[in-house]
């Protein structure tokens, strides 16, 4: 069985805090990673499992989780910034099992290979906005292939996906970054330098 994707039709009922809907108590069961808690509004207490290098992700039981997916930032050349990292954010469902995941680096060299690498767990994967001379790549689809060529440089929007995910409220994959932040999936401004890894986040109702 596959890592599925929800659309909003199936999913079921109303939304209870930072992990997403409440969906009739099938939340999955996770260990991997580093994890941490969060402790909701409404005194709900969410996991949150974070992946900043590639590892595995182990689904005890299976069940739903919020995951936060974002692919390495492109590295920057002369006068051609870097893009931040391709992101997906949304609820999915984990089958168990021990799933592989990757944490997508920069490119190595602005000049010839700039593309961010993908991040992915299993099957579902992340593909990197397109090199250089572009904005951050929000994207809900299907991941990509690495493009050949970069667009035009990139203008004043470098902002990235914003997300609460980890328990604070952080923006990831910024474009055109002086100083890529670590594992954010930061594009690097228009000098030959490397930007950030991305990173992946998955969160999941503990309690109650």
């Amino acid at each position: 069985m596959s890592i599925r994707r929800l659309s909003d039709s199936s999913i079921k009922a109303k939304n209870v805090g930072g992990a997403g809907p409440r969906l009739d108590g099938r939340w999955a069961v996770l260990s991997g990673g580093t994890v941490t808690t969060v402790v909701n509004a409404d005194g709900t207490i969410d996991q949150v499992h974070t992946f900043t290098a590639s590892d595995t992700l182990r689904v005890l039981s299976p069940g739903f989780a919020r995951v936060l997916i974002v692919g390495g930032g492109s590295a920057g050349f002369t006068s051609n910034p870097g893009s931040g990292g391709d992101v997906r954010d949304g609820i999915h469902l984990l089958p168990a099992g021990a799933h592989a995941v990757t944490v997508g680096v920069s490119g190595p060299d602005g000049s010839s290979d700039p593309w961010g690498r993908p991040s992915s767990i299993g099957s579902l994967i992340v593909t990197s906005a397109s090199g250089q001379g572009a904005n951050y790549n929000q994207s809900s689809g299907a991941g990509g292939t690495i493009p050949t060529s970069g667009g035009p440089n990139p203008g004043p929007l470098n902002t990235g996906l914003v997300s609460d995910i980890s328990g604070a409220v952080l923006e990831y994959a910024k474009a055109n970054q002086g100083s890529p932040r670590t594992n954010f999936g930061d594009g690097r401004d228009g000098t030959t330098a490397t930007g950030s890894a991305g990173i992946v986040i998955v969160r999941v109702r503990k309690s109650p």
